[in-house]
């Protein structure tokens, strides 16, 4: 499981699209039985409270993908349980360095050609734009 904090979400293909929004949900799930998420938060793979914004991102999006020939193409809203166990004080602090959303960058680029292709399609295929928007991630 993971988040790809630091990346656009018009830049995620279908299948990351939908699978990072399901991972939103497995999150919630495991927080809300007790399931410890520290290593997945120690490996810069999710922000406990980033996951709501998250979720919201990625429903918008599948809402602006899907949402014209799909009645419903998000149906799974966040209940105000599911949202308050992501606000734990113990978490309030914890932010994706740089570093780890540049790297999560670079992983989703390497790992996924269609990911690979959106990002330069929004990119105008252009090296500069490309570069700059790696270096956005970076900041």
């Amino acid at each position: 499981m993971r988040l790809w904090l630091g990346i656009p979400v018009y830049y995620l293909c279908d299948q990351h699209l939908l699978g990072e929004h399901s991972e939103c949900h497995m999150f919630i799930g495991s927080i809300l039985r007790g399931i410890s998420i520290q290593g997945y938060i120690d490996r810069g793979l999710v922000e406990p409270w980033a996951i709501e914004e998250r979720h919201d991102l990625l429903a918008a999006a599948m809402q602006y993908r899907w949402g014209g020939w799909k009645e419903d193409a998000h149906h799974s809203e966040l209940s105000m349980k599911q949202i308050a166990c992501t606000r734990q004080p113990k978490w309030e602090h914890i932010k994706l360095t740089d570093e780890q959303k540049a790297a999560n960058f670079v992983t989703l680029m390497n790992r996924c050609a269609n990911c690979r292709a959106l990002i330069r399609y929004w990119c105008q295929e252009s090296p500069e734009a490309l570069a700059a928007q790696q270096e956005e991630v970076a900041e």
